[in-house]
């Protein structure tokens, strides 16, 4: 057994390393953003309708929202890794 260095497959390409951080900080930045988005929405259709529910359903809906778009964003990174 030699202790060379594998060389690279000719097809991959080198990761640029602030792409990958800035991959990473978008999936850890979807789901509070989500989340917020759908809060504020909710709270000011409430306001404008008169309404007491439509501030939880935009809350449920943001978490729904980024729980998909997490789950996107993991398949994403994983299948470019």
């Amino acid at each position: 057994m030699t202790n060379e260095p594998i060389p690279p497959k000719p097809d991959e390409k080198p990761r640029n390393l602030w792409k990958q951080y800035g991959e990473y900080s978008q999936i850890a930045l979807i789901l509070p953003a989500s989340i917020l988005a759908g809060l504020i929405l909710g709270a000011v259709l409430d306001r404008w309708l008169h309404t007491s529910w439509l501030t939880v359903t935009g809350l449920l809906l943001g978490a729904v929202v980024g729980f998909y778009q997490l789950a996107r964003g993991l398949m994403k990174v994983s299948k470019d890794t």
